[in-house]
């Protein structure tokens, strides 16, 4: 059926095109929602609600082409509303795309709550289109639209659309504008703003290519959809009162006279003008403070809802402080809701007024109030990195423990974003320090495996556990040693601050098994290695080569560790899996320094494996060597070993005996075999 410009080849071909973006949407929400840990209620749902716009868009497709007749009307109704819900599609589906794990912790659940609303209202739409459709006559179907439950349906879909023209981004970006649809001002926009032409059906260039175009054709084509269903349903609302009209631009003056005027004429205090909004609502815009005493004086309602907001919300949103703060005290409502069940709190936080959001705290507005989808405003704040905004909620009672609505805590929130200032404020009014991100890792143990140490230091201040582990089970003290990404002054000062925090030297590697302080020796980092002594490191533990630490010391010549782990307990004459003992290592390098630091430590000279000490010093033929142990003493006998007789043992008390050939193990001990 084609004619006057209107196609149903061409709005059925609009309507596949949006049914499969529609699809495309829905599965790529499935599947972000099938790799999460926990399902995301909010994306499940939206999904549902997306599959069931599916459905309804080919329906209307079916009743399309199997209509008799189409009204004119409904033409144009049908044009602009597929037209409409092309745009709405565009941007959600660009949107959703840009979900995954790693972003969902800065997901907006406004941009969810209120695109969940505008699927439904499209699919209302269009279920009831196709009743209309099925109807024999044109005036039948006019008179359809011209039903209550018409004027519902689109009052429905008018209200969706608006919302979705002022919801920027799925993501929440701390104090970046957003890529896709132009930044909003701070606060709503008087009705007067400057908007593109309605979305018109006929034009050669779609919406979607339009809306996919630039950021900015976002914004444009969101804004028209206000326009466009105003011009659609512009025959079911009645039309502006040309005095409630001049009453607004009176109102928007200040221009009391002229107002009661217009009261002495009839004229509707609470009549509204094109834009929707009252005279009060215009004086409160124009911050035209007597204005507003008059019109309440008058019986203006100062809980009068329009598209945007209340008065005294419209009023602290802007920063009309006076106003705001009359109409308080004329018994505004400050916890007053909007039709969604919405606090208007929230909206006035979103304009980011701080003296407007200060007054309505004092005036008794809840600091704990939560958007729609149930995130507290304090985290909606630390999100969008406004610190003041943020102090000024913890001042009036918001808890500093409070969650996003994903799980995330608002420590793991502010130090993802690298904000010092923030972590320290919420720390300061008593955010618990040892937090956990929404994987359920420690913040503190996040920072550090993420290489921000100075927030990981002023959590541990603050109180956080520093015996933590990584999600795999991988403790934060040696994963910090083996970081390589780190200096060694970087890994000293995490392993320090670790330390000094209570952190467990003694831990070790989840897969392997291998201690924490067998990482230090590896590094040859003294430093290191004194601060986990210090703080109780056992020296008892084995190198996976099998070597002890004192042996593993020796063998890289690293006296001053050797030293070390002596005087926190090392045992001098523990063997390694060669039947090795330091003292046979200290003789064997000829370390005369070492042998005594040995000896002093009580290293025995008769305690080895295939040979000792004993024996390996007598074949190393050094006097020096020989004095130290004690052996050319006369009151000590010189030991044996297999093959040498008493006789030749005890020749010469002044003189070191050479043997004619090593004793067993002798190769052994040298490394040799």
């Amino acid at each position: 059926m084609d004619g006057d410009g209107f196609s149903v080849i061409s709005l059925t071909s609009l309507g596949s095109t949006i049914s499969h973006r529609i699809l495309s949407s829905a599965e790529e929400l499935n599947e972000l929602n099938g790799s999460l840990e926990v399902e995301n209620s909010q994306l499940a749902n939206l999904a549902a609600r997306l599959y069931q716009l599916h459905q309804h868009v080919g329906q209307l497709e079916t009743a399309l082409n199997a209509a008799g007749v189409i009204s004119v009307r409904l033409q144009t109704h049908l044009s602009q509303s597929l037209g409409s819900c092309d745009v709405i599609t565009a941007v959600l589906n660009k949107q959703a795309m840009r979900l995954q794990v790693d972003t969902l912790p800065m997901l907006d659940e406004v941009f969810l709550v209120v695109y969940n609303d505008a699927v439904v209202a499209f699919s209302r739409l269009f279920a009831f289109f196709a009743k209309v459709l099925s109807l024999q006559s044109r005036n039948e179907q006019d008179t359809a639209l011209d039903s209550s439950s018409g004027k519902e349906v689109f009052h429905h879909v008018n209200l969706a659309c608006h919302q979705a023209s002022q919801t920027k981004d799925v993501l929440i970006t701390s104090g970046a504008p957003s890529d896709t649809i132009a930044s909003s001002s701070k606060g709503p926009l008087p009705g007067g703003d400057i908007e593109p032409p309605p979305y018109e059906p006929s034009s050669s260039q779609s919406p979607t290519a339009e809306a996919s175009s630039s950021s900015s054709g976002f914004s444009k084509g969101l804004s028209s959809l206000t326009n466009s269903f105003k011009a659609m349903t512009a025959g079911l609302w009645p039309k502006p009162d040309p005095l409630a009209t001049a009453f607004c631009q009176a109102a928007l003056r200040g221009d009391v006279q002229q107002m009661s005027g217009f009261l002495a004429q009839g004229g509707n205090i609470n009549g509204r003008n094109g834009e929707g909004n009252t005279p009060l609502g215009c004086a409160v815009l124009a911050n035209k403070e007597e204005a507003v005493k008059f019109l309440i004086g008058a019986g203006a309602d100062v809980n009068s809802k329009d598209l945007k907001l209340p008065p005294l919300f419209l009023a602290a949103s802007v920063g009309s402080l006076n106003v705001a703060r009359f109409l308080v005290n004329q018994g505004a409502d400050v916890d007053q809701s909007s039709w969604s069940g919405q606090s208007y709190f929230v909206d006035v936080c979103n304009s980011e007024n701080l003296e407007g959001i200060k007054l309505l705290l004092e005036s008794g507005a809840k600091a704990n109030t939560t958007t729609l989808s149930g995130r507290p405003m304090i985290a909606q704040a630390v999100k969008k990195g406004n610190i003041e905004l943020v102090r000024l909620l913890l001042e009036h009672g918001a808890s500093a423990n409070s969650g996003d609505i994903t799980g995330n805590s608002l420590l793991a929130i502010a130090t993802s974003q690298d904000r010092m200032d923030m972590v320290h404020l919420l720390l300061e009014n008593g955010s618990n320090a040892s937090a956990k991100t929404l994987t359920g890792i420690s913040v503190m143990g996040e920072c550090i495996t993420k290489r921000k140490l100075d927030m990981a230091s002023l959590l541990l201040e603050h109180g956080a556990k520093a015996d933590v582990k990584d999600l795999v089970g991988q403790p934060i003290l040696l994963i910090a040693i083996r970081d390589n990404k780190l200096s060694e002054a970087e890994r000293i000062r995490v392993v320090r601050m670790l330390l000094d925090h209570g952190g467990n030297p003694n831990v070790n590697n989840a897969t392997t098994g291998v201690a924490a302080i067998c990482y230090v020796m590896e590094m040859g980092n003294t430093e290191m290695l004194k601060l986990m002594l210090e703080a109780g490191a056992q020296t008892k533990k084995k190198m996976s080569s099998g070597e002890t630490l004192l042996l593993y010391a020796i063998d890289h010549g690293r006296k001053d560790q050797a030293r070390l782990l002596l005087e926190h307990g090392a045992d001098p004459n523990a063997t390694d899996k060669k039947g090795r003992t330091p003292l046979m290592q200290a003789i064997s390098r000829r370390d005369v320094d070492l042998i005594k630091l040995l000896k002093a430590h009580g290293a025995d000279v008769n305690v080895g494996g295939t040979i000792s000490p004993a024996e390996l010093a007598q074949t190393m033929g050094s006097p020096e060597i020989l004095q130290i142990l004690g052996f050319s003493s006369p009151a000590n006998r010189t030991p044996t070993w297999a093959g040498q007789t008493s006789q030749q043992g005890e020749q010469g008390q002044g003189s070191v005996p050479r043997p004619h050939s090593p004793p067993p193990g002798y190769d052994a001990a040298m490394g040799k075999s």
